[in-house]
């Protein structure tokens, strides 16, 4: 009787061993399994429309713009033709961002935005993107006529932050 009653029990120990086993690997495997999309849709990025100056209207523009980080290499967006909005990345660590809308060789406009900015923690996997408030915007003149701020709240990229004001060819 008591042979028995080690075999139970040796028995129920490797049931009960396995069981557990079993069960820490099907959660391993539905952790690892599920989706770590860290992209949130994207860097949160600040949106700049076009729009006439007349109207108000949103306006397709430009035979052919580039956009630059000032004092870099980066070029943000390469030759775009026939846009009527552009979205671009704010500095991680400055707050402070400075973009160069090049319309031809040597007409440029320069813009200037501050803004602060927000750590948000996304998981452990993910780890942090920031978020940021825009506080002003400074801007050359040379093509644009001006720049309104219209959500000063940079968390998707879903909505347009700053309108740029031009006045079209007639």
């Amino acid at each position: 009787q008591l042979k028995m009653k080690n075999t139970i029990y040796k028995i129920k120990k490797t049931v009960c061993g396995w069981g557990t086993v079993l069960l820490l690997l099907f959660i391993f495997n539905f952790i690892s399994c599920s989706e770590n999309d860290c992209s949130l849709g994207g860097r949160p990025s600040v949106r700049f429309s076009f729009m006439n100056s007349k109207t108000h209207a949103i306006v397709n523009l430009f035979d052919s713009l580039t956009v630059t980080a000032l004092d870099t290499d980066s070029i943000l967006l390469n030759r775009g033709k026939g846009i009527n909005h552009i979205t671009l990345p704010l500095s991680y660590v400055n707050e402070e961002t400075t973009f160069v809308l090049h319309y031809s060789r040597f007409l440029r406009d320069t813009i200037w935005v501050k803004h602060e900015n927000y750590p948000h923690f996304i998981s452990m996997d993910c780890g942090i993107s920031m978020f940021y408030t825009l506080k002003e915007v400074q801007y050359t003149t040379y093509l644009l006529d001006s720049i309104t701020l219209v959500n000063p709240d940079i968390n998707d990229n879903e909505k347009d932050n700053y309108h740029i004001y031009y006045t079209p060819d007639n």
